[in-house]
């Protein structure tokens, strides 16, 4: 076992047996608190106490954690230990683990009420511990939330709506008029850049021509991680469709932009499924990590519509929706896998479209609400049909991949 480990126990063992108790009758202060101390070993180690705001799925919580460091070589496996109480219920609820940085930095924590284990989380750090985002896992069920959470002292504004924090509530605002976004909803979602519309054109959600030309904007920067494997901290789209760097990247764009779809007649859109208030991530916990400045694709005339506002809004635009890679698709009665199926959808033997008529976020899964449509007529054919009654239902979007299972005929007859 390394000494990381050995400190790492040792803490939560003190945590578990002599400090536990005052955490229980501590109120949330308006005050991060740093302490030193040391270990029976002499080895110095510092207390730093955060509080924070947020929300786990939907429901306010407000959460307390006190982290020991023990400066061994690298922040690696830090003991944390505190309480959270959902704001509807105010029952403390004891949180324990852990907090790394290698890769990235991470904190694993497990939660017990009453002596019973009650769930789990993981969470990722942002702006130096003021921002964390994860998941939260039912042991028994397998059921997920989405988690944010915002240190009460750092500046910013968690959107209640968004689940996501802005600099500030104007900032939220403005968001979500330049972006589309389903429901204001920033959770789990997976985001296309679309070239804005030309006014001359008359109402569009992009330009098309613009948008065929180039999918991503010429001059738009790209911000390495520490870790990246090229050495560079900064690269830009070319005209010519390619990345440059100072240092000698010279690649075509789709070498680091692999995920794409098409939205029109040949024409592409990029998906990114790591997108914040501020930034899209690519691969950052990959160990080849960049990110790219929302405000920069403004300025350059794109903009953000979320995957399922687009599907939505072009459902009846597309022919309807088909199963993706060759799969049954099952509507189901509710949203959710359990619920009584009502139609088996084989895609090899169609016989009607889909519609996505509403989009869900339960237990951490986006959901589609959705109706069957009969065809009176095969597509892009003079085969007629007698169709049979439209079926509603829910149908799961997103596979164990994080791919949509949805599909459809981007060009047409």
């Amino acid at each position: 076992m390394s000494h990381k480990l050995i400190y790492a126990s040792l803490f939560l063992i003190i945590a578990a047996c002599s400090s536990e108790p005052e955490v229980k009758e501590q109120k949330i202060e308006q005050v991060d608190a740093v302490a030193t101390d040391v270990t029976a070993e002499g080895i110095p180690f510092t207390r730093d106490t955060l509080n924070y705001v947020g929300f786990i799925g939907d429901a306010a919580v407000t959460v307390q954690l006190i982290q020991f460091n023990t400066d061994q070589e690298i922040n690696f496996l830090d003991s944390v230990y505190g309480t959270y109480s959902y704001d509807a219920h105010k029952k403390d609820i004891n949180l324990t683990g852990v907090f790394g940085c290698e890769d990235w930095c991470e904190m694993n924590l497990t939660e017990m009420y009453k002596g019973k284990l009650t769930g789990s989380w993981v969470l990722k750090m942002k702006d130096n511990k003021n921002e964390l985002s994860g998941t939260w896992n039912d042991p028994v069920t397998k059921k997920k939330e989405f988690i944010v959470l915002k240190n009460i002292l750092s500046d910013g504004y968690l959107d209640p709506k968004a689940k996501a924090i802005f600099t500030s509530k104007k900032a939220s605002q403005t968001f979500f008029k330049k972006h589309q976004v389903y429901n204001n909803d920033m959770r789990n979602k997976r985001f296309y850049v679309l070239a804005n519309p030309n006014p001359s054109n008359g109402p569009s959600s992009f330009d098309g021509d613009k948008q065929y030309e180039h999918p991503l904007p010429a001059g738009l920067k790209l911000h390495f991680d520490w870790e990246q494997v090229y050495d560079e901290t900064e690269a830009v789209i070319t005209k010519d469709g390619r990345i440059k760097g100072k240092n000698g990247l010279n690649v075509p764009v789709d070498s680091l932009f692999t995920v794409q779809t098409e939205i029109g007649y040949e024409v592409p859109t990029y998906i990114f499924n790591a997108v914040s208030p501020t930034e899209i991530s690519v691969g950052k916990y990959e160990g080849n990590g960049f990110t790219i400045n929302i405000a920069d694709l403004e300025k350059l005339g794109y903009h953000l519509v979320d995957e399922l506002q687009w599907m939505i809004e072009h459902s009846e635009s597309v022919f309807g929706y088909f199963p993706a890679y060759e799969t049954f698709i099952t509507i189901h009665q509710k949203p959710d896998a359990k619920s009584k199926s009502v139609l088996k959808v084989d895609p090899d033997s169609l016989d009607g479209h889909i519609l996505l008529r509403d989009a869900k976020l339960i237990d951490n899964e986006w959901w589609g609400q959705i109706e069957y449509e009969y065809y009176d007529e095969i597509p892009c054919s003079s085969d007629k049909m007698i169709p049979l009654p439209t079926v509603k239902g829910w149908v799961k979007l997103y596979d164990d991949k994080g791919n949509v299972v949805l599909d459809h005929y981007s060009r047409g007859c």
